[in-house]
């Protein structure tokens, strides 16, 4: 039986070759700009992976201290919670988000499948984290009122069945956070394959603002403002010129390696946002 891989953005087999990145193939929908993993490329997750990929800092720390500083930043793009707010952090990691979360007053949990970010969370940090299940299993309709993905949508083979099953757990007019390395920004167009953002084959999905954006309208999702970060390839060669001091400044008016969508969910338990289906 022919397998043929369609875009799981907008549907379309409009697929070809785009870049390879260390022998393997990423392909780009002709129709929305959204980059995926060739199907003969997908990625083994185990412990070893996930050892590489964090640290895990004790509390009171120089280092823990900077990474709660970290998240803190992150949190100003959600604004204050309500009193008895809920948050619910998919792709938690090693949690450090969901600690200054509580801290600023979130009723926050997390959901990660890695025993020891799992062991860290909840034993060193004191945080109550979703059992490592399957997800759809675990939550209850309209029980969140914000849900963030912080560079984990990138890691899901199937990044709309993972936003329908968010948009079902949050409340009517509840926030999505969603943070992704795009492939359209200036960095990743001058780095080509040396980008370290493609972070092959462990990034299935490789989006653009455009097929992120397509993404979120077509689940319901309304588009309330959105973040983009200084480009480092602009702050690094400005650094090198008479125009050094203005380095930083003039770097954040070009998008970066990241793009983070903050959005309101316009479902209603009485009427279902409106899904635009394409495939």
């Amino acid at each position: 039986m022919l397998f043929i891989m369609k875009c799981p953005i907008c549907g379309s087999t409009d697929l070809l070759p785009y870049i390879t990145v260390n022998n393997h193939v990423i392909l780009k929908c002709g129709q929305c700009t959204h980059g995926l993993l060739d199907k003969q490329s997908k990625p083994i997750y185990d412990q070893a992976f996930f050892t590489s990929h964090y640290e895990a800092p004790l509390p009171g720390s120089s280092a823990f201290q900077k990474r709660i500083r970290r998240q803190r930043k992150r949190l100003r793009k959600l604004g204050k919670p309500t009193r008895g707010a809920r948050l619910l952090d998919v792709g938690c990691g090693m949690g450090h988000f969901l600690y200054a979360a509580r801290r600023a007053g979130w009723q926050a949990t997390g959901y990660d499948f890695t025993e020891e970010n799992r062991a860290y969370i909840t034993n060193i940090l004191g945080i109550p984290l979703l059992p490592c299940g399957p997800l759809e299993n675990q939550i209850e309709e309209h029980s969140f009122d914000a849900i963030t993905f912080w560079h984990s949508l990138e890691h899901s083979p199937d990044p709309k069945a993972s936003l329908r099953l968010a948009r079902k757990a949050l409340r009517p007019g509840g926030i999505l956070l969603v943070e992704v390395p795009t492939h359209d920004g200036l960095d990743a167009l001058t780095s080509g394959a040396a980008w370290p953002h493609w972070d092959v084959p462990f990034h299935e999905q490789h989006f653009t603002r455009a097929s992120l954006h397509r993404l979120l309208a077509g689940l319901g999702f309304e588009l309330v403002r959105e973040y983009t970060y200084n480009s480092d390839y602009v702050r690094n060669t400005l650094k090198k010129t008479v125009f050094s001091p203005l380095a930083r400044l003039i770097s954040t008016a070009f998008q970066g390696n990241s793009l983070a969508c903050v959005c309101r969910n316009a479902a209603t338990p009485e009427s279902p946002a409106n899904e635009k289906t394409e495939d």
